[in-house]
């Protein structure tokens, strides 16, 4: 599938700042299964734009303001052909253990044990998924970026970084590796989330979302992976100037139809 994307963070400032660094992973993960057609960032006050990947090879873009300005807007956009999610690569043991957000607690270790990791990875992660929609509702705005899998699984409510949360914990406590990943679906007006998993028998990851329960298809486009959402936030700055800000996203995925590419500036 060919998908067209447009993704800009627009954020407000109360007051004049300054000495603005800014990292931004908006921009696609790269690897064979997602072909970049044709793809641009930019930035409001304009600078130059750098771009490096991290430790968990997502691409980061940043860049620096000295400039006094009191808003920021950033936008990625481009036209991807994504062909699969399944990633033929070696494991990293970093991705057995729980971190802050996916550490269990003892009704997380309880549910594990109703499921079978002996099953296969494929069943399990589908068997993992029925389980937690059975006690977990998803209710927009219930949690934030720091709310943990335990925290959202005992108040049994969150949005789909908890579901993925949850579903990475459960996979760690049964011996399967998993990993956090963030990116855009069709037909959403926000990033979502999901979970990768790896099957040694074949050396294979592959791609789940637990907040849809279904398998993730060409219809997503990945961004950035990790241990859970803290490796993969999609912005991080810092500024001089004692402020507040707002932060407004918006978000645009659409099927390319007919070869139709064109595509014009936002920002």
């Amino acid at each position: 599938m060919v998908l067209k994307y447009s993704h800009i963070t627009v954020i407000t400032f109360s007051s004049l700042i300054h000495a603005h660094s800014f990292s931004m992973r908006c921009s696609p993960f790269q690897n064979s299964n997602q072909r970049i057609i044709e793809e641009n960032v930019s930035a409001i006050p304009h600078c130059n734009i750098a771009r490096n990947t991290d430790s968990m090879g997502n691409t980061v873009d940043y860049g620096y303001i000295e400039d006094y300005h009191d808003s920021f807007a950033f936008e990625s956009r481009g036209i991807i052909s994504i062909s699969s999610h399944i990633s033929k690569e070696s494991n990293n043991p970093l991705f057995f253990y729980a971190t802050p957000l996916t550490s269990p607690s003892s009704d997380l270790i309880y549910l594990a044990h109703l499921l079978d990791a002996r099953a296969g990875e494929e069943v399990f992660i589908r068997q993992a998924s029925d389980l937690i929609h059975k006690h977990v509702q998803y209710v927009s705005g219930s949690t934030d970026v720091c709310t943990s899998a335990e925290a959202a699984f005992a108040q049994g409510k969150g949005v789909c970084q908890d579901f993925a949360h949850i579903a990475i914990c459960l996979c760690r406590l049964c011996g399967i590796s998993a990993r956090y990943v963030n990116g855009y679906m069709l037909g959403e007006g926000q990033t979502h989330a999901w979970v990768e998993y790896f099957i040694p028998s074949i050396s294979e990851w592959h791609a789940y979302d637990p907040t849809n329960n279904r398998v993730v298809d060409d219809s997503y486009i990945k961004l950035a992976q990790g241990r859970d959402y803290n490796d993969c936030r999609t912005n991080h700055g810092v500024f001089r100037g004692d402020v507040s800000q707002t932060m407004h996203v918006r978000l645009s995925v659409q099927e390319v139809l007919n070869g139709n590419y064109l595509y014009s500036n936002v920002i």
